[in-house]
């Protein structure tokens, strides 16, 4: 009798011990997917050569590591364990804020301005994307920036206090104040959110998710439609809340940081708000429209909400991959730059904040050389161009009024004389009978 409770546990061990085996070969408990950028290990067949070099042992290994029996309840718990015990994120650059607020680190950094570039690298970044617009401009073209919402920037009391409590200026502020003082027609979103974020009816930013709420989003179509309204002189489809439901759905992108961190328990949040719209666009203008964006656009782009607001639209994620409705996905390489921006209206530029070191992901580049190397300015073998280019230069630099003009538009713009001076001179090439 006394041998019963070892008897027991000794057989409950030896189960623990067969079960993962059990479960990959009968697979009888039903076992739900890992969130996220997963990819397992694959399978590999024997064969003598694979054997011998060891190939064959190192890949099986790797698949049997990756593929044993309620591997994916093990991990589960794992996490759970690191949540609850360690406060941390077992994922890759996820970090746990005050409040079980969740982050990804690089908007952490980009809030404080860790990752700050040079002044002189963003004022030429500026000083090409001004170029770029007014020679958009002059072919009917309106180009845009959109600033969308970083979490960092709305949730700043949140951040852990190891990241310390001083706040240098960041490249999306410094970007920001420029931009607001140019002549390019700018949407700050950012600040509309930090500006509502007590004011608005529902949340317009979750507490585990990387994006803003669905709300946030719908909301910024909202404003985003009325901004290009008043840019364009154009009346566009009315949009309409029917009603909105509130709860949390924990499908939705307003969970995604959690549900990639795997964990074995959801976890209670604040209720959302849901949105059920409707659109009336019975003659009303949809613009054709490019977006250059990140993932913040898909909020737009990925649930059919770009449809109903523009006529054609297209979504160069990232400047990497052209996404068009009905068409396969295209490379940056095999796309004609020039004839894929003039087919639209207005190009907009969407980028978060923690994008604004590199914003348009190297579009505004490309477009700068575009219109001013491979058209326009084209008219003989580089080195005539760069002649011509440097004539003009130093005609404007012996003309003291000209100069001076040059020197105050450079000021305006807040960009440094010498960009100022080029961009002028290669206009004037550009428009040169």
């Amino acid at each position: 009798m006394n041998n019963n409770p070892k008897k027991i546990l000794f057989g409950i061990l030896l189960l623990a011990l067969f079960l993962p085996m059990l479960q990959q070969g009968f697979n009888f408990i039903e076992v739900k997917p890992l969130k996220g950028a997963i990819v397992n290990a694959k399978d590999t067949s024997f064969s003598m050569n694979g054997w011998l070099n060891a190939t064959y042992q190192t890949t099986k290994e790797k698949f049997l590591n990756d593929n044993f029996g309620l591997r994916n309840i093990f991990i589960r718990i794992n996490n759970q364990i690191a949540f609850d015990v360690d406060n941390l994120a077992l994922a890759n650059g996820m970090i746990i804020g005050k409040n079980n607020y969740i982050y990804e680190e690089g908007v952490i950094k980009s809030y404080l301005g860790d990752d700050l570039c040079q002044e002189k690298s963003l004022n030429d970044q500026l000083g090409q994307l001004k170029d770029v617009h007014d020679s958009l401009k002059r072919r009917g073209i309106d180009l845009i920036v959109v600033a969308v919402p970083n979490k960092a920037f709305f949730y700043p009391e949140f951040i852990p206090d190891r990241y310390g409590k001083k706040k240098k200026n960041s490249n999306y502020e410094y970007m920001s104040d420029t931009l607001k003082k140019m002549d390019i027609p700018y949407l700050d979103l950012n600040s509309y959110f930090i500006e509502n974020k007590h004011k608005s009816a529902y949340p317009l930013y979750p507490q585990y998710g990387h994006h803003w709420s669905d709300y946030g989003c719908d909301t910024s179509t909202v404003i985003l439609v009325k901004f290009i309204e008043k840019l364009r002189n154009i009346e566009m489809p009315t949009i309409k809340y029917d009603t909105i439901v509130t709860g949390f759905d924990y499908l939705s992108s307003d969970y995604d940081i959690a549900a990639g961190m795997n964990l074995l328990m959801s976890l209670n949040t604040f209720k959302m708000g849901y949105p059920v719209m409707s659109f009336k666009d019975q003659g009303k203008a949809k613009p054709d429209v490019l977006t250059i964006g990140d993932s913040f656009y898909w909020g737009i782009y990925g649930t059919g909400r770009a449809g109903l607001i523009f006529n054609k639209y297209s979504f160069w994620y990232y400047f990497h991959e052209l996404h068009c409705p009905g068409n396969p996905i295209l490379q940056t390489g095999d796309i004609d730059l020039k004839e894929e921006i003039e087919k639209h209206q207005i190009v907009m530029i969407m980028a978060n904040p923690l994008c604004f070191n590199q914003l348009g992901w190297g579009f505004i580049e490309a477009a700068y050389k575009l219109y001013h190397q491979n058209n326009g300015i084209s008219h003989g073998p580089p080195k005539a161009i760069n002649q011509k280019l440097n004539d003009i230069i130093t005609s404007i630099r012996n003309t003291a009024s000209w100069y001076n003009e040059i020197v105050k538009k450079a000021e305006s713009r807040k960009i440094p004389v010498d960009s100022m001076l080029k961009m002028d001179a290669m206009w004037m090439l550009e428009n040169a009978k």
